[in-house]
């Protein structure tokens, strides 16, 4: 997630000064807000996804992208090769022959990221009003 600040030269300075300063703070926030969001995906599935060979639970991965050891990007993607089906929804196959009928995507991981558009910036502005205020700034 990109911002840009206007006419505040002080403050956008000083949060860089904070990434450059604290960058495995910085790192540890956004991997652990990937986390979250893994954890609250979860709690939304229903138990019967929770076990098997291939439980989408416990087949996330959180990966991040970093430049100057800094996290720029954290990426959350599920392994298991149904996640996808259950997500968006598939057509009804019995032994290899549709059968007409569609079930409907449960959109777990998207209702999820649509609550995160809220809680994100909200989790962003706090942690950086923290480190600014350990600092000084």
């Amino acid at each position: 997630m990109a911002f840009e600040i206007r006419g505040l030269e002080d403050l956008q300075r000083d949060i860089e000064n904070v990434v450059v300063k604290h960058p495995d703070e910085v790192n540890k926030k956004m991997r652990s807000l990937g986390n979250q969001f893994k954890k609250d995906c979860n709690a939304k599935m229903p138990a019967n996804y929770h076990s098997g060979k291939r439980a989408i639970p416990k087949s996330w991965e959180v990966r991040s992208e970093q430049q100057a050891h800094v996290v720029t990007e954290v990426q959350i993607r599920n392994k298991a090769p149904h996640f996808h089906l259950v997500e968006n929804g598939h057509e009804k196959y019995i032994r290899g022959r549709s059968t007409g009928g569609f079930v409907p995507g449960k959109h777990y991981a998207e209702r999820t990221r649509q609550e995160y558009e809220d809680k994100f910036p909200d989790e962003i502005e706090e942690f950086l009003d923290e480190i600014l205020r350990g600092n000084n700034l």
